[in-house]
């Protein structure tokens, strides 16, 4: 980590300490960088993760990371959300909802059409 720190003053470089955190983590660009208003000679970087988040403070004498890790819930409600999985799945989740539509919609169709099954489908909705 020293490689982004100025040895003779505070003056971090963000982006080369964020792409060493990035390449020792294994994560991708940090979703966040900022000064921390506490410590005015600490940098936070906030890196979202499938199911939760993890931060790298860095300070000019050390830096550590702490993960904060969600329910067992969030790791499915997070691709509905298309949190972190780019711009193809943001895509993906927007065209595949009207589709999803149109499907419930004709099937309801096909329930009202057919008289013979009509009340047992209608049942099985509610």
């Amino acid at each position: 980590m020293r490689a982004g720190l100025s040895e003779s003053r505070w003056d971090p470089d963000f982006e080369l300490i964020g792409e060493q955190i990035s390449n020792a983590l294994g994560l991708k660009a940090p979703d966040r960088v900022d000064l921390s208003p506490v410590f005015l000679e600490e940098v936070v970087f906030e890196y979202k993760l499938l199911a939760g988040r993890a931060i790298a403070t860095v300070r000019a004498d050390r830096a550590w990371v702490e993960y904060e890790s969600g329910s067992l819930l969030s790791v499915p409600n997070a691709p509905h959300k298309s949190r972190d999985d780019g711009e193809i799945w943001h895509w993906l989740v927007d065209i595949t909802g009207p589709g999803m539509l149109v499907f419930a919609l004709t099937g309801i169709t096909h329930i009202f059409q057919n008289l013979s099954t009509r009340f047992m489908a209608v049942m099985a909705v509610i």
